[in-house]
């Protein structure tokens, strides 16, 4: 008798447990570091952060949407020791697939998105004039992004490989000598979110 009841007893905590530990649908606020890589790849590897906010749809057979509105800091450092900081307005949505384990929701999913550049900064200020900046950089970047995640109680862990179609900028614009050739862009990321 005694064993029945701590079973049952273990299947009703599991139960309570498992309706709040991988919160299924709602609003999230993120924030993480992204490292920014470059080809060509004398151009320097720069780290940052980001932080938005989305929200979580419910799934159905596995699968879940979780659009976002994100602010990105990106960035590139110069052989010269100059650093330039991209600032974009991005907005993926997160195509989510996978499985409910009850305690958490491990899952893997693609993140078509598009950014605008809200500006740029360069280190030590001179380097480069404003308007080769603003020539150089374009307004408007596009790609998609692959990686996966886990949901457990109200919290969200994810790692993203984020790819730019386009490219970023002109390098030409920035060194005489290499015209032509174009800046393309891609980051990781690892980010935390709170579910609400």
């Amino acid at each position: 008798m005694r064993k029945s009841t701590a079973t049952l007893l273990a299947i009703v905590a599991v139960l309570c447990f498992s309706s709040t530990a991988a919160k299924a649908e709602g609003f999230l606020i993120k924030g993480g570091f992204n490292y920014s890589h470059f080809d060509p790849e004398n151009i320097g590897a720069y780290n940052a952060w980001f932080a938005g906010v989305g929200y979580q749809t419910y799934g159905w057979n596995g699968f879940a949407l979780q659009p976002e509105l994100v602010y990105r800091v990106n960035g590139a450092k110069f052989e010269d020791a100059a650093t330039l900081r991209m600032n974009y307005l991005e907005l993926p949505v997160n195509i989510q697939w996978g499985i409910d384990l009850l305690v958490a929701k491990p899952y893997i999913f693609v993140a078509p998105f598009v950014g605008c550049n809200l500006g740029n900064v360069v280190t030590p200020e001179g380097h480069f004039s404003d308007a080769t900046i603003r020539n150089a950089v374009r307004l408007l970047d596009y790609g998609c992004g692959a990686g996966f995640g886990i949901d457990f109680w109200y919290l969200q862990l994810t790692a993203k490989y984020n790819w730019m179609f386009g490219p970023v900028a002109d390098w030409g614009a920035f060194v005489d000598s290499l015209a032509g050739v174009k800046i393309n862009m891609a980051t990781f990321e690892v980010a935390l979110a709170i579910k609400f």
